[in-house]
């Protein structure tokens, strides 16, 4: 075998045991404030988009979003709960986005 072999091999498999990553709300405000059209726009839109769906679509709603919410509205949503939150940057970005949610579109008592 290759020197080249063996060695690409133990990077790859160096990198298939490395413990999961998962994203920080300070990575996500990093990638939702790109200035350019860039990947991290797109990763910024996904993730956050990805989480309201996945909130949204459970039985038991956490927070009731009024029909037709757009991409910017739930971005300027999280925008403003980075802004106010900073002690929070360390968390996960699930959590701080569905946070963010929660407060920003609040359900009749109802409704929970």
């Amino acid at each position: 075998m290759k020197p080249i072999q063996i060695i690409a091999g133990l990077v790859l498999s160096a990198a298939l045991v490395s413990p999961a990553h998962a994203t920080t709300g300070k990575e996500l405000k990093g990638f939702c404030d790109a200035e350019e059209q860039s990947w991290r726009e797109g990763f910024c839109t996904g993730y956050i988009t990805g989480v309201f769906e996945t909130l949204d679509g459970q039985q038991q709603k956490l927070y009731c979003a009024p029909d037709g919410v757009l991409n910017q509205q739930m971005w300027a949503v999280i925008e403003k709960y980075l802004r106010d939150h900073p002690e929070e940057w360390h968390e996960y970005a699930d959590e701080i986005v569905m946070q963010a949610f929660i407060e920003a579109f609040p359900c009749p008592e109802e409704e929970q």
